[in-house]
């Protein structure tokens, strides 16, 4: 995302989780990007949406080769499968 704006944040820490990052900013440890979440709202930051460049997430489902599933999960497939997220 960074490489189509022209160039590339100095990061001084990363972290696996975006609550954690978010706790640092909230506590006055510098700025981040970080996808939105709900909890953002609950803290004493200012949310800035990035308008450019326009960035898509991929999200896959997964299941297990060869196992059976229940209803309620081929219930899920089939729905996720008609609404052209998974092909």
């Amino acid at each position: 995302m960074f490489n189509l704006c022209g160039g590339k944040p100095n990061s001084i820490c990363a972290v696996e989780e975006d609550e954690t990052i978010a706790g640092l900013v909230a506590n006055d440890f510098g700025i981040a990007v970080v996808p939105m979440m709900d909890m953002l709202y609950n803290l004493p930051i200012r949310i800035i949406p990035i308008s450019f460049p326009k960035w898509e997430r991929l999200i896959y489902m997964v299941t297990v080769k060869g196992r059976l599933v229940n209803s309620d999960t081929t219930k899920l497939i089939n729905f996720i499968k008609g609404i052209n997220i998974l092909n």
